[in-house]
């Protein structure tokens, strides 16, 4: 396994090498880097399983970083070890492919974490970082509700539909008969501009 660590100052790289580390594991390939040209000129000759990019080096700015590493490496995995003042780009990583969002101060099992479960496809955040997912995601899934003027009873069914139920169990769920949930879907649908369930379902997720 290769792992890529593009860090300034070193600090995460003395965290991961830190006693036995990942120092002693011979099947781990272990680079780094302090700025990010000389990162992807490498990553341009290589792939890695996982980059781990911390923010802060003067004029990186990490939500380009994880997009050019996407294009040179699409499967490759990405972790984001931030101070908290950029927090606000978390949202933007998450969107451009990253797979964790860490914040300083950080422990080196925190940092060991989050590169096991990188390779394993599995998501890190930080507290500050899943708080601030959350709010973001709350946030445009009120804006989406309100811009197409859905019903509360509508956004029930919505999420209901997206969890693949029958129509009996969503009518179940809603109290509601067949026929009448049969007229929420298609008022749904018309607000969505859907023209079928998955439709509908996948721009419901889209806006969350």
């Amino acid at each position: 396994m290769r792992i890529i660590v593009i860090d300034e100052d070193h600090s995460l790289m003395n965290l991961l090498t830190k006693g036995a580390g990942y120092r002693l594991n011979t099947k781990i390939v272990l680079e780094h880097f302090c700025s990010p040209i000389p990162a992807l000129e490498r990553l341009r000759l290589v792939c890695a399983q996982v980059v781990v990019v911390a923010s802060g080096p003067p004029g990186v700015d990490p939500v380009t970083l994880i997009r050019e590493i996407k294009r040179y490496c699409p499967g490759t995995a990405i972790s984001v070890i931030a101070s908290v003042d950029p927090i606000f780009q978390c949202e933007a990583a998450f969107l451009a492919g990253a797979c964790g969002f860490l914040t300083r101060p950080i422990s080196e099992a925190e940092v060991k974490i989050a590169i096991n479960s990188a390779c394993n496809g599995l998501y890190t955040f930080s507290a500050l970082a899943a708080q601030t997912l959350m709010r973001a995601r709350m946030a445009a899934r009120t804006a989406f509700t309100e811009t197409k003027r859905l019903t509360e009873r509508e956004v029930k069914a919505l999420d209901l539909l997206a969890c693949f139920l029958e129509n009996k169990e969503i009518a179940d769920q809603l109290k509601v008969s067949i026929p009448v949930l049969q007229k929420v879907v298609r008022s749904i649908f018309h607000k969505l501009g859907a023209q079928n369930r998955a439709a509908a379902i996948w721009l419901w997720k889209s806006a969350a």
